[in-house]
């Protein structure tokens, strides 16, 4: 096993990004259960809007 030191600035810093990302989470969670299913895109339509190819939207999920 490894010991790490991080700054704690730094790891303060990284604790906020979590918890920021924790919240667009459930707030996309939320707005996702209102959704009928012909209100969602495709994973073809949500690649194209986020530039990337469907492989790799595929493992993003």
């Amino acid at each position: 096993m490894r010991t790490v030191e991080i700054d704690e600035d730094i790891l303060e810093s990284m604790f906020e990004q979590v918890e920021y990302l924790h919240s667009l989470v459930r707030t996309i969670s939320r707005l996702l259960v209102s959704k009928k299913p012909d209100d969602l895109l495709t994973t073809g339509e949500a690649a194209a809007i986020l530039r990337m190819s469907t492989r790799h939207l595929n493992n993003l999920k």
